[in-house]
């Protein structure tokens, strides 16, 4: 499935588009997240805990930055995990651009490609859309407040 998502950061775009390439600084932003350590190929070890309606998934896993234009500002991290219980996979492709707005501030624009196997597959797109979309929000939130031109001052 795509989620397409879009949200702004006070950062000038160059600094915003920095802060996304550095998984240190995003991970503690994501709900459930916990970041393990450096891998061979540039992958960072991930366990991720997520909750889909009256179900619980904790899943091991790796991300990385596949891919990265400084100069447009375009970014592609992609995550692959296996549920620690259970058979259930989910990988994710996650193309980030970050443009101007008004100025000063950033305007991020994700489209995640997400493949669920397992039984959060189960779950429905609707739901998992909007799980999705809220722990995008949380981080964003984070990330603002904890880098953002505000948070400087």
């Amino acid at each position: 499935m795509q989620i397409d998502q879009e949200f702004g950061l006070s950062l000038p775009p160059d600094d915003a588009y920095q802060l996304l390439l550095e998984i240190d600084k995003i991970a503690p932003c994501m709900p459930g997240a916990a970041l393990h350590d450096e891998l061979p190929g540039g992958e960072r070890g991930v366990t991720v805990t997520v909750k889909l309606g009256a179900m619980r998934f904790v899943y091991d896993g790796t991300i990385k930055i596949a891919d990265r234009d400084d100069g447009s500002r375009k970014a592609v991290l992609e995550a692959s995990a296996r549920e620690k219980r259970g058979g259930g996979t989910a990988q994710a492709t996650v193309t980030m651009s970050v443009s101007e707005d008004a100025g000063t501030a950033a305007i991020v624009k994700s489209v995640a490609q997400v493949q669920l196997t397992g039984r959060a597959a189960q779950n429905g797109r609707g739901i998992v859309e909007a799980v999705a979309r809220r722990m995008v929000s949380e981080m964003a939130r984070c990330l603002d407040e904890r880098y953002g031109a505000a948070s400087t001052g």
